[in-house]
């Protein structure tokens, strides 16, 4: 079995989709002997019947199930528990490695000694057929970061790495980090990668090397809370001595739920309104009352009238190069 790489999947209730998963990387691990662990959490027979079937098929494919298993935090950090290799590649149970994706992978490994490769992948529609976007990090070649420039790679990469297959990690560096405290906060792997990898090498392989499904996400009924509340507090706990606020603030802002353009945004999508103002905002002492009065009247705005205004917004970005309104639904799908 192989040493240096592991691909670590957690699963949750698309055993079809999986079945697409493992088939697309047969061909590419076979030949390297390099396992696949899958971390489940679902109630039914579907999932355990498609990995009992690509086991009689591959030797090196691993699976754990457990009741205790909940959320996508703990699959994540249960499917890298199963590795044994240096490194694991975390990846999405319904998306697709191109077909030189491990090969690349390998040899980004093996030159300057990365302890994270953050690897690019290309947006398509949920039947992997359209582009939507050719590429998610918009680069022409690789780029490498020395020891000690951590925070200029966070700052770069760490927005699309809440894209579970972004991340390649040194599984031991991982164990050094207890997830325990991250595991309520949908993003357990940008927690522990960016800690585990503080004052060490970093990679970005600019071919876009993962089809991306677009509409998979899992969570969108909690859209409001995952974005606006959970990724802040993931972004803005990383260790201040490590990562500044400049570094940080490149990311995401520090109080996103206070502000009017990102409230409004999150109106015409259909995730903010009455529940979510009194849950989060009302008596968020943080946020001034007189604020708080003005941020509920984008309550009156209707979600049509508000997702008309930012279509229009994004029309216009558009012509100075972000990116497209179809895209920006990626961050309320990008789950894998």
């Amino acid at each position: 079995m192989n040493k240096d790489l592991a691909v670590c999947i957690p699963s949750f209730r698309r055993p079809e989709r999986l079945a697409e998963t493992l088939e697309a990387f047969l061909p590419q691990v076979e030949p390297h002997g390099i396992a696949i662990c899958v971390s489940y959490n679902d109630d039914g027979p579907g999932t355990e019947e498609v990995l009992r079937r690509f086991k009689a098929r591959y030797t090196h494919v691993f699976w754990i199930t457990d009741a205790a298993i909940t959320g996508i935090d703990r699959n994540i950090v249960a499917s890298v528990a199963l590795a044994r290799s240096r490194f694991v590649w975390l990846f999405g149970d319904d998306d697709i490695p191109e077909p030189t994706a491990i090969a690349r992978i390998l040899d980004a490994l093996s030159a300057g000694e990365p302890a994270m490769v953050v690897v690019n992948g290309a947006t398509y529609d949920s039947e992997l057929i359209r582009v939507i976007e050719p590429a998610r990090l918009r680069m022409t070649s690789d780029r490498f970061y020395a020891p000690g420039d951590h925070a200029r790679f966070m700052s770069d990469t760490a927005s699309y790495a809440t894209f579970l297959g972004a991340v390649v990690v040194d599984r031991a560096l991982w164990n050094g980090v207890d997830p325990a405290p991250f595991c309520k906060s949908d993003y357990v792997h940008v927690a522990v990668a960016y800690r585990a990898t503080i004052g060490r090498a970093g990679k970005i392989i600019a071919e876009p090397l993962i089809r991306i499904r677009l509409g998979g996400a899992t969570w969108a009924a909690r859209y409001f809370q995952v974005e606006l509340i959970n990724w802040p507090s993931v972004v803005w706990g990383l260790p201040s001595n490590a990562y500044p606020d400049e570094a940080k603030n490149a990311v995401c802002g520090r109080k996103p739920t206070a502000s009017f353009a990102r409230l409004l945004s999150t109106r015409a999508y259909g995730y903010f309104g009455p529940e979510q103002y009194r849950t989060f905002i009302v008596d968020d002492g943080e946020i001034s009352a007189a604020r708080r009065w003005a941020l509920r009247f984008i309550l009156c705005v209707p979600v049509a009238v508000a997702r008309q205004g930012l279509a229009l917004y994004r029309r216009l970005q558009s012509l100075v190069g972000t990116p497209n309104l179809e895209l920006t639904r990626y961050r309320l799908e990008r789950r894998g």
